[in-house]
């Protein structure tokens, strides 16, 4: 049986995900769904690791994202986080 390779991601960009996770920031992120980009908006639930592979799962959302699928992210709801 083959084994799992784990795809790294950037560092850089996992800690900007988990700082907004803790911000509860709402963010709109671009992610590649096989050959197409999809765009999906949220506020990051989780991000987490199983069978070598990290994922991320935003607030409402029952589909996880794999890290390595997401091309952008961008802050789209800086006044919540304003108080």
């Amino acid at each position: 049986m083959k084994k799992k390779q784990a795809k790294i991601i950037a560092c850089d960009i996992y800690d900007q995900l988990i700082l907004h996770a803790q911000k509860k920031d709402c963010l709109e992120i671009r992610f590649s769904n096989n050959e197409e980009i999809r765009i999906q908006k949220g506020i990051i639930e989780d991000i987490f690791t199983k069978d070598k592979v990290e994922y991320l799962l935003l607030e409402g959302c029952k589909m996880k994202f794999d890290l390595n699928s997401i091309k952008s992210f961008k802050v789209i709801d800086q006044e919540k986080n304003i108080k």
